[in-house]
């Protein structure tokens, strides 16, 4: 159920950490006079919206741009995957079909592709060069259904209308050449 969210929610980069380790000074650290004494603090930044193609560094420069404090320094962590440069275009012979069944299950609904940045392995094969996309055709509330919460849910109808649209998609793309 996590993963059909993922493909259908258009998911922007969530989590940006910045910072450095916990900093303990070596046996040979000693006050220097005329030095400030530093504090080493670390940030997660859990609600930012970062672009897509948008990469680290970039965020950390315009951070350091922000702050506008020279003596203060910003530090990246690893980060996970190399950064998609943007959404890929859509192939007709995995879009066609989606257009087409989704005609039948919910005629008059449009097909919106939206972009999910991470949290797939899109993150891993897009910036090798392997087109990934996603489809579910589950339907949420508008209140986001308790998304990774206790409360998380999904209604009946739609579990069941989705997996028969999933099913038809396979089918269709298991016999295209």
């Amino acid at each position: 159920m996590q993963c059909a969210r993922m493909a259908l929610a258009a998911v922007v980069f969530a989590a940006a950490v910045f910072g450095g380790e916990e900093y303990k000074p070596g046996p040979d650290s000693k006050r220097q006079e005329g030095v400030p004494k530093g504090d080493v603090m670390k940030f997660t930044f859990e609600k930012s919206s970062i672009f897509p193609g948008t990469t680290p560094e970039q965020v950390r420069f315009k951070l350091v741009e922000l702050v506008a404090d020279p003596d203060v320094m910003v530090t990246l962590t690893d980060h996970r995957s190399e950064v998609p440069k943007g959404p890929l275009p859509l192939n007709p012979k995995v879009f066609g079909p989606v257009e087409k069944l989704s005609a039948k299950y919910w005629p008059g609904i449009p097909v919106v592709p939206t972009m999910s940045a991470g949290a797939t392995d899109g993150a891993f094969l897009t910036p090798v060069g392997i087109p990934t996309y996603g489809v579910s055709g589950i339907f949420f509330d508008t209140d986001g259904n308790g998304a990774h919460g206790l409360n998380e849910r999904v209604r009946v109808d739609s579990v069941y209308k989705g997996r028969d649209f999933l099913y038809d998609i396979v089918k269709i793309y298991a016999n295209q050449t």
